[in-house]
């Protein structure tokens, strides 16, 4: 999924893959911190047309000529990424790096649902997690490992100091 005005997607990629485009979204009284709102509903667009159990997400603006290495080390109970940017889970507590990842698609779906139904609340924040306490890529994560296991985001909050606990659910 992408926008309507980005005009930089390769002519070889929509041969091989499908794209939805969407107008640009408006982001008046939401939290849009380096674009976190683009891509969350950006990638549940795409995530509602996948019609497979198992979804890759990646950025537009790169391009993987071998994906041998992801599948390799795959496991269809977790969530998979890069290690681009990736941040030590001592540091940031629930980092993942956002450049690529691969996981089941309705636990996709139903994180960036979670996700861009708490950023549409706008200025409520009732976890008090926007507005620079934390990395775009942390919630990513903290929202993906609260939609579908037994830890609410409430409960991985109070334990992010906790790097045996955030270790074990990562």
């Amino acid at each position: 999924s992408t926008w309507k005005s980005d005009n930089k997607i390769p002519s070889q990629i929509k041969r091989e893959f499908r794209f939805k485009t969407n107008a640009l979204p408006s982001v008046e009284g939401k939290h849009n911190a380096a674009n976190i709102y683009y891509q969350v509903v950006s990638t549940l667009e795409g995530l509602t047309k996948v019609k497979t159990t198992y979804a890759f997400k990646h950025r537009s603006d790169e391009k993987y000529s071998n994906l041998d290495v992801v599948l390799n080390q795959f496991n269809p109970d977790k969530l998979l990424c890069s290690n681009i940017f990736f941040r030590p889970l001592s540091y940031a507590p629930y980092h993942i790096s956002d450049h690529f990842f691969v996981g089941k698609t309705k636990n996709l779906i139903k994180a960036c649902s979670d996700f861009k139904k708490y950023l549409d609340e706008g200025n409520k924040d009732k976890y008090q997690i926007l507005e620079n306490r934390y990395s775009p890529e942390q919630l990513i994560g903290l929202f993906y490992i609260a939609s579908f296991k037994e830890f609410s985001i409430k409960d991985l909050l109070k334990n992010k100091k906790d790097k045996k606990f955030v270790f074990k659910v990562m």
